[in-house]
């Protein structure tokens, strides 16, 4: 199922035009997380409300709903290049760290500096997610050229990034009624149809 990863070679040595290429690669990634994203901010209103659409995009303003934006976008993005570098690195496994550190980075500075301020600034939310696409692009860069892992941590990795995608489903329809859930403008919590 997963081949073996290629010699590693690194972007400073002569010859490294293979790295060279996986970071062109996980900046595009980077520009299509924070496009996709944005948009995606959207797309359950666009959408006239569609339930399925809900899924993948923010169905209110909680901190939760917004952590979509960051985790789809990479597992599409994931999933777009699993046809062209699975083979090669440690793929599933630098990429199921990858997009779970993006959203946890989110939330815990997020929630940080609204402690430390008392208020939340909205500047700094937009900035949190490009922030965050861009560290997680360059860690899972930075794993894939890092050393091998066992061959059964790409297969954990699959795992570990369907298990999140459950979550994000399931708590689209029934969140748990705790602060990270509800919508910060009316107080509700999932989805408002």
């Amino acid at each position: 199922m997963i081949k073996k990863k290629m010699p590693e070679k690194s972007i400073s040595q002569a010859g490294g035009k293979m790295d060279l290429s996986l970071l062109y690669w996980e900046f595009s990634g980077f520009l299509f997380i924070s496009i996709a994203g944005f948009l995606s901010h959207f797309i359950f209103v666009w959408s006239g409300r569609n339930r399925l659409v809900g899924v993948f995009g923010a169905v209110n303003e909680s901190v939760w709903e917004h952590q979509k934006l960051v985790f789809w976008p990479s597992v599409i993005f994931a999933l777009t290049g699993s046809f062209f570098l699975a083979g090669a690195y440690d793929f599933w496994f630098a990429k199921a760290v990858s997009i779970v550190f993006m959203p946890l980075f989110i939330i815990c500075v997020h929630y940080a500096y609204k402690t430390l301020l008392g208020k939340r600034i909205i500047f700094v939310d937009i900035s949190l997610f490009f922030i965050a696409a861009a560290l997680g692009q360059f860690l899972s860069f930075r794993l894939m050229t890092a050393a091998t892992v066992a061959e059964h941590m790409n297969n954990i990795g699959i795992i570990v990034i369907s298990f999140v995608s459950l979550l994000f489903i399931t708590f689209t329809f029934y969140p748990i009624h705790i602060h990270i859930f509800r919508d910060a403008t009316n107080g509700r919590y999932g989805m408002d149809i």
